[in-house]
């Protein structure tokens, strides 16, 4: 199956939540992940759980936040 295909059809028509499935499916290593067209998704409460469930909220906490995503206090983050 194709989900890098599947989850950027769905945000482009809207859809954040198919697009969040396909991406769950695809990892967080996925190019699309992180591009503009997906600003929805990252937007979602299940996109926390696949970067946490990737171990990029530990990599960030000790070694710097990303481009989209940045912590709110000691226990929690939000992404654009």
């Amino acid at each position: 199956m194709y989900y890098g295909r599947l989850a950027a059809w769905a945000s482009f028509h809207g859809d954040f939540e198919l697009a969040l499935r396909a991406r769950r499916r695809l990892g967080t290593t996925s190019w699309g992940t992180w591009a503009p067209l997906d600003a929805g998704v990252r937007k979602l409460p299940g996109f926390k759980d696949i970067v946490r469930e990737a171990g990029l909220v530990d990599y960030w906490r000790e070694f710097g936040w990303g481009y989209y995503c940045r912590p709110i206090g000691n226990d929690d983050f939000e992404c654009e």
